[in-house]
């Protein structure tokens, strides 16, 4: 999309002095609304018509440099524990029915994710779409993990991705508090509809919804008529682009319902985040396939990020370094509960500060990985590949067959990357210490 982002002025000026108020208040808790894109890079914004979160993003903050893993679970190990999935071994894929669980382990059960925090102040939490944070060994069965994980109600659920061969968009195992079926409504609007209702159903409470589609992850089908347009015989890349077209009309009801209700934006926050870039295999044609999902590249770890809602700046782009981990002290420190940092959140950063208050960033860089098999502590490992991010560089590192390629980014100067730098000197020097630190922090 092309996003017709402007200074608001006055008006801007008035929502800070408000919001600052607000986030200081002892009054209600705000509801929130948490929504997970999968596979797509920040970049595709510029490239696919998205008239949702073009409104969205006319009502609030466009988080221009929102980074993530380039892979999925890592990302949303972040999201719900407020810490690089090092720390408990998670630099790729869990599978969620694998029968080696010691590769495929999620989180240890002793640390509280953000709904278990939410729950425990009084929140209704309920997460609605794909969850892919824990195995079935661990559990013995996973149709109860979201009781263990601080979810009331789990609806129009998936506990990975929708197995090759086996599951599609049209036909795929739901699960609804417990029970699990076959469902054959389109994945995306199943999930939009469950989290509408139990949204309705909640209101006067004060409300956490964790949607997490599945789309536009593979595999690439076309959506219904009614909601995408796809010509017979379109390739992965107009499949998945319509994926997203259609996400984006579904998703536009469910902004709809907050915005009309109780108690709308005023005390409400809306995030929508991707949880890695746009995957190899639906590449637009300004893409390099070999830089984005799984890459620390920009188009494998820049993810789409709108906040809106409680007091936010309108219609505002912000450049300030954020990661996905950061929305644990974030909304610990909106909703006001407090959290042992030896068991979360160790590399959280609020971003009520820089997002609502124009502060400076809690950040002077941010980090991003890869890494398999999953398990072992990152001081014991190499990384894949790794990457640290400051507001003007970017030291990559790169491991193939045991051998290491550092590379250095002006991205200030290169966006793209095209242009690596020689890996040298003081910035590479400070960046290049800084990877080492965190690689011997995990265990």
């Amino acid at each position: 999309m092309r996003l017709l982002l402007f200074l608001a002025g006055l008006a801007t000026g008035l929502l800070l002095a408000w919001s600052c108020s607000r986030t200081d208040s002892t009054g209600s808790r705000p509801d929130l609304l948490f929504v997970v894109l999968d596979d797509i890079s920040a970049s595709e914004l510029d490239r696919i018509d998205t008239p949702t979160l073009d409104h969205l993003a006319s009502r609030g903050t466009v988080c221009e440099r929102m980074y993530a893993m380039p892979g999925c679970c890592p990302t949303r190990y972040g999201f719900m524990f407020g810490q690089y999935g090092f720390r408990d071994g998670i630099g790729g894929i869990i599978s969620a029915r694998a029968a080696d669980a010691v590769d495929n382990h999620g989180p240890p059960l002793e640390r509280p994710t953000l709904a278990a925090q939410l729950q425990s102040i009084g929140y209704e939490t309920a997460m609605f779409g794909k969850w892919h944070l824990d195995n079935a060994n661990q559990f013995g069965e996973l149709k109860d993990f979201y009781l263990r994980r601080g979810f009331d109600e789990i609806r129009a659920g998936t506990v990975g991705n929708f197995p090759p061969r086996q599951e599609n968009y049209f036909s795929w195992e739901r699960l609804d508090n417990g029970e699990i079926r076959t469902e054959t409504e389109y994945a995306t609007t199943a999930q939009t509809e469950a989290a509408m209702e139990w949204w309705d159903r909640h209101a006067g409470q004060s409300r956490f919804a964790y949607l997490c589609y599945n789309a536009p992850h593979f595999p690439f089908q076309a959506p219904p008529e009614h909601l995408a347009a796809v010509a017979s015989g379109a390739d992965k890349r107009a499949l998945y682009v319509a994926s997203i077209e259609a996400l984006d009309k579904e998703l536009g009801r469910l902004i709809e319902l907050v915005e009309n209700g109780d108690p709308g934006l005023e005390n409400t926050l809306i995030v929508v985040i991707g949880d890695n870039g746009t995957p190899e295999g639906a590449t637009a044609v300004d893409q390099d396939r070999n830089k984005v999902k799984r890459s620390v590249f920009e188009d494998g770890i820049r993810v789409p990020c709108i906040l809106a809602g409680l007091g936010l700046p309108a219609a505002r782009s912000s450049r300030t370094l954020l990661h996905a981990v950061d929305f644990y002290a974030t909304f610990a420190e909106l909703t006001r509960f407090e959290f042992d940092h030896a068991l979360v959140a160790q590399d959280s950063h609020s971003m009520v500060g820089s997002l609502w208050r124009e502060e400076a960033s809690a950040r002077e860089w941010t980090f991003c990985q890869r890494f398999s098999p999953n398990g072992a502590p990152s001081n014991e490992r190499d990384f894949d590949a790794a990457a640290v991010i400051t507001p003007t560089h970017k030291l990559m590192r790169v491991l193939d067959q045991g051998v290491a390629t550092w590379s250095l980014y002006d991205l200030q100067s290169d966006p793209q990357e095209q242009h690596p730098l020689p890996p040298t000197g003081p910035v590479a020097d400070l960046l290049r210490s800084t990877l080492d630190q965190i690689q011997h922090q995990g265990g």
